[in-house]
Order: structure tokens, then sequence, then C-alpha cells
């Protein structure tokens, strides 16, 4: 093959920076870049790399491509930039110009936020409501919002998901490390008045953990929510809307109890979204509390979150004569058994549960036997794994709705 055949033939390919390649954040101002180059010839060898940004082009001599030092000038924080890249083989064959690839410094984040919870909760762990109407007045360039929390919390700007993660910002060494995440909300945005929510659940912060041991909560007894939005309009001003006790906040109705491990214990008769919308009348629920928390600075998330892989229906529906109802599905996720598997009927020894029929990861927590991925339900209420729960969630509803369980799996270690 001639040097023109092989250059028409390769190209830039699996373009990313740092470990993530599913959003533009970067953790830092000076990224790795990593590439990979797809040719015909075989025997393939990189010479030598150009990276360009913003009109500036640097060479990087030799064959290494995987988390190369980023070449070029720093980052400043919150800076966009594209950065696209071409290679040339020994050969002399050069690839054409990479597709740009985005990036957003999120490091360096200037926190204002304050840790906030729900001022009286009625119980421990307690899964709580948090919402703040704000105003916008003129064209926005960019919003972004910026959340973590002590625990795991689902964002929404005027009732809209600001993302699709799962169990944000997942489990850290709290006291040493705290990973905040990051949503580009501008589209959510309109003029007038608008509103930031939040679902809050105790996740791993207020687990109870045990090794041949009691129970007990290692972190703390009560969730915490930060987050800012920060927005930048089109004539340069700034505005930043962040927690503090200007938040309203109240015990959700529907989601009483969340656990990790325990699951969720949901009453689908309270469940509603008008809460999330701006114009709803929340002049009764009384000011978020600011918690006193000696935190480390948040810091960006490095790798891909959690994210929900797929949805199955749930096969069959049985009722105890207590009238609570467990509903099944076809086959045991990923998420929470070592193989993807039915469940046979044969019961575990002791404690009644269906058994696995093949080797799982996920077992009965009384006689180890393995088990199927469920959910309970009495006619009024469900008790079911959930988005801020255990690994598994659902949207089973009374026993007279049809159900769903949704499979989700991590795509990195946290």
């Amino acid at each position: 093959m001639t040097v023109d055949e092989e250059a028409s033939t390769a190209r830039v390919e699996a373009f990313r920076a740092e470990l993530r390649d599913d959003a533009p954040w970067v953790a830092t101002v000076t990224p790795r870049l990593t590439w990979s180059v797809a040719s015909g010839t075989p025997g393939w060898i990189q010479a030598w790399a150009e990276v360009r940004s913003a009109g500036e082009v640097v060479r990087i001599d030799g064959a290494d491509s995987v988390l190369v030092p980023w070449p070029l000038s720093p980052l400043s924080p919150g800076e966009q930039t594209t950065v696209s890249v071409r290679v040339c083989s020994t050969e002399g064959a050069m690839t054409p110009w990479s597709e740009p690839l985005e990036l957003t410094a999120v490091a360096g984040v200037e926190w204002v936020a304050r840790p906030i919870a729900l001022p009286e909760p009625d119980a421990v762990a307690r899964p709580g409501r948090f919402r703040r109407a704000f105003d916008v007045d003129r064209p926005v360039r960019r919003a972004l919002l910026h959340y973590t929390a002590l625990g795991v919390v689902e964002m929404a700007v005027n009732g809209s998901a600001v993302d699709d993660t799962v169990l944000a910002p997942g489990w850290t060494s709290y006291r040493q490390r705290l990973t905040f995440e990051t949503a580009d909300v501008t589209a959510l945005l309109s003029t007038g008045e608008n509103l930031i929510s939040a679902r809050l659940g105790g996740g791993w912060w207020t687990e109870e953990y045990h090794v041949l041991t009691v129970p007990k909560r290692h972190y703390g007894a009560q969730p915490r929510l930060m987050a800012q939005l920060e927005i930048v309009y089109q004539d340069g001003g700034r505005d930043i809307v962040a927690t503090d006790a200007g938040w309203a906040a109240t015990p959700d109705p529907a989601l009483t109890a969340s656990g990790i491990y325990a699951g969720e214990r949901f009453d689908a008769r309270m469940f509603d979204d008008a809460w999330t919308q701006p114009g709803f009348d929340a002049s009764a629920w009384p000011a978020a509390s600011e918690a006193a928390e000696d935190l480390p600075v948040p810091t960006p998330r490095m790798s891909p979150p959690v994210r929900r892989i797929e949805t199955r229906a749930v096969e069959s529906v049985a009722q105890a004569p207590s009238g609570e109802c467990s509903s099944t599905s076809a086959r045991i996720s990923s998420a929470a058994c070592g193989s993807e598997c039915g469940a046979s009927a044969a019961p575990c020894c002791r404690s009644g549960m269906p058994r696995c029929s093949t080797r799982a990861t996920w077992r009965c927590g009384r006689c180890a036997g393995p088990r199927p991925q469920t959910s309970t339900c009495s006619p009024a209420t469900a008790r079911r794994p959930g988005n801020l729960g255990s690994r598994s969630t659902d949207s089973v509803t009374p026993a007279s709705r049809a159900g769903r369980v949704t499979s989700i799996r991590p795509t990195s270690r946290l």
C-alpha cells in the first residue's frame, strides 16, 4: 500500500480527555488526552501527533497516545474550548484532523453553596424535597449547575431532570473527598420565573454498615445537599443561585424511607411532580436548615457516573394473604447478579425467598441462598428499590397497576 493509500484509510477515533468520553467536563485545567487510530494497514505505528486548540498547534513526537500530558496552554477554570488531533505514521501517512472534542474545565469552581438539610426531619435518614424559585430577566449565554450531596440526589430545573445520572454523586470517603456533578441547564431556563428542585436521600451517607458487629451509621444521620447554579448572561452579567436558608424544604410525602441496602418505602398515592414546577404554592414549606458540616472542598467527577442501561418489564406478580404483592423481573440485572439469569421456583431453605437457578452474587441475607431481583407492594403503598435507594430502580405503583423494574450498572467504580 502506498503512503497516499495508507493515509486515505487511516483516521483518528475514540478521542477523549482524561477518563470521560460521555461529557465535556474535565476535572483539571491540563487534561490528559487519549486517542486511537483506525487503519487498514497492518502494523500501523504512530511516529508523531499534533494537537490543536484555539489556534494553538503543538507537535508531540513518539508513539504515545494514552493519557498524553496536556501539551497546550493550561485552561482557565470554567473555560470552554475544542481540541483536535491528527497523527502521522512511521511511513509518513497523515490522518485528517479528528472531530473537535468539546471540553469545559470544571476544576477550580468557587463554592459559595452551603450544605442544607430538612429543618425538622421526622425520622432518621429522612428523604426530602427542596426547591428554590429565581428570576431570569435577560438572555442567557450559558448556565451550569454544580451539585453534590451527603447522600444521593436527583436535580431538576423547571420540572426537567438536569441529567441522566443515578445515585449521584456516588460514594466517597466524605470527610476526605466529596465529588460534585456538573450539568448544562441552559436549555431548561426561560425568561421570567424559574425553579430548581431536588429530591434527596441518604444513600451511603446514612446507611448502616456492619461486619460481624451491630449495624451503625458511620457518616451521618440526615442527608445534606449542596448546589449552585451559575448563570452567564449574553451581556456578560452573572448570577449564582446557591443552596442556603433561602431554599424551602419538606419531608417527601411519597418517599418515606430510603436506603442503599434496604431499598425504599414509597407511597404511590402521595406522588406528584407539581412541586418541581414554577408557580407551585410552597408557602407552607419551612426554610431549609443550613447544616454545620466540616467538609472538604468538592472536586469534579473524574469518571463516568452510574446510569440506567436497560428497563425490563415485570414478568409476574404474586399476592400474599396479607395483601402484600411481590413483582419479579424475568432476569436479574447485572448490577445485582453476576450472571443474567431467571429465578427458579425453589424457595430459600429458611427465608422462603425464591432461589436463583444459577450462580449469583446477590444472596439471601438469612441463608446465603441467591435470590432474584424483586420489589414488593401493598394495594396502597409500594416498597421498592429506587433511584435514591438500592442499586436497582423501578416504578412500581399499587398492585392494580403494571410495574416496571429498571436495571442499572455502574460504568466505573466510584
